[in-house]
């Protein structure tokens, strides 16, 4: 004959009814942590991406001062202020609008986008005692409402045509 133990039953009962909670806590904190990580992961990955774009955009730009021929100038075409930066064949042009960084190879060509998310930008001379400098400075937006830092870049070139740009 088979005995019931009623008092033995009670008990799993109650064991369950504590582990359910338990184990619903530990599956809370186990999805929150992957959300976490998730979020971490795309920010790293954005932040890396728009770091690529940023150091991309200013050897770019070190290049079109590397070959230019004359002093770069400032004109404002519609609603953006255009840098033109002279060169053998052609002139290159930088601008800043709707917070993005442009280059355009040539006046008939369509604008590039290089960097986006750019606050400012500043384009200036840099004389030096025996060469004249040109910097490139853009802020970039920051990337979050938290951000403790906001990313600053500043590119120098020189031309390589010194003596022709006196």
């Amino acid at each position: 004959m088979l005995h019931h133990k009623s008092g033995l039953s009670g008990i799993m009962l109650m064991q369950c009814l504590v582990y359910i909670p338990i184990m619903a806590l530990i599956v809370y904190v186990a999805v929150d942590a992957s959300v976490t990580l998730k979020d971490g992961t795309h920010s790293l990955q954005r932040g890396t991406m728009r770091l690529t774009q940023s150091m991309s955009a200013g050897e770019r730009w070190r290049e079109d001062i590397r070959s230019m021929t004359g002093k770069p100038t400032l004109k404002h075409e519609y609603e953006r202020e255009v840098h033109t930066i002279p060169g053998v064949t052609n002139s290159v042009q930088w601008s800043l609008f709707e917070g993005k960084l442009w280059r355009r190879a040539d006046e008939s060509r369509a604008w590039a986008k290089m960097v986006d998310r750019v606050k400012s930008i500043s384009i200036r001379e840099d004389k030096r005692e025996h060469v004249t400098a040109w910097v490139l400075d853009f802020e970039l937006k920051p990337g979050h409402a938290r951000a403790k830092l906001t990313p600053v870049y500043t590119f120098i070139a020189v031309p390589g045509h010194q003596e022709e740009l006196k």
